[in-house]
């Protein structure tokens, strides 16, 4: 997603994701029906995960995107189809370090993607 000066986006996901900031920048979001002042700041490589419950992939999670600062916002957002999809965790409830995330069978720890490379299905 790519939002330039005083452009907004309404997204709507049924299913978990996860957001990879590409550029330093700040931008408002906001969930739906709630009021759109949040300001978050954005620093490039923050990689932010959601996990929808079960009674939120039925209907789905609706929110918004505002960029009013006078650099463009970007990130990558990945929606993922499987429902299992999600991140290991220690036995305390919290994500272990470093931070790794299970897809079916395959445990994804560490991913480095070059400037115009690709990532196969």
């Amino acid at each position: 997603m790519t939002l330039q000066t005083d452009e907004s986006a309404l997204v709507h996901f049924k299913h978990s994701f996860l957001t990879v900031t590409l550029q330093d920048g700040e931008v408002i979001i906001w969930d739906e029906g709630k009021s759109p002042t949040q300001h978050f700041q954005a620093h490039k490589g923050d990689t932010n995960f959601v996990r929808l419950a079960q009674d939120q992939q039925t209907k789905g999670v609706s929110g918004g995107f505002r960029n009013d600062r006078p650099s463009n916002y970007r990130n990558i957002t990945i929606e993922f189809l499987d429902p299992a999809v999600g991140w290991a965790q220690m036995g305390n409830g919290t994500i272990g370090s470093p931070a790794s995330m299970f897809l079916g069978g395959a445990l994804v720890a560490d991913v480095l993607l070059q400037p115009g490379a690709e990532f196969g299905q």
